[in-house]
């Protein structure tokens, strides 16, 4: 069952830690979800592609191990020069990787530049 953002199941607010970068994009995968992270604003962080299984974060006495959500970095993002990762698509999902293509805003050109990337699934 590939999840889709319209029709979650979930209506409320979910957390996820990533290390203090802000979500840029993310796309539903067949369980989960692959977040695209970066930068708040202008800052220095690096961009992250994360794998999200699309629970909660946020442990809690009341609540099952099942029941709290998993992420994982899937890779470091080297943007071109003067670029900056702004939307992920995935393209095709194989049993063992993703291929997706991510998007860059150049600065200093004012160009769109696309990339395309094949990412190792977790636990793959």
């Amino acid at each position: 069952m590939k999840l889709k953002f319209d029709n979650y199941e979930n209506n409320e607010l979910l957390y996820i830690e990533l290390s203090g970068r802000g979500i840029r994009d993310m796309d539903s995968v067949s369980d989960g979800f692959l977040i695209l992270a970066g930068p708040v604003g202008d800052g220095d962080a690096t961009y992250q592609l994360y794998h999200w299984n699309g629970k909660d974060i946020i442990p809690g006495k009341d609540r099952k191990a099942v029941d709290i959500g998993r992420i994982r970095l899937l890779e470091e993002i080297d943007p071109p020069q003067d670029g900056k990762a702004e939307g992920v698509v995935v393209m095709k999902e194989k049993i063992s990787s993703y291929q997706l293509i991510i998007a860059y805003d150049s600065v200093m050109n004012k160009k769109k530049i696309l990339q395309n990337f094949c990412i190792s699934k977790p636990d793959h």
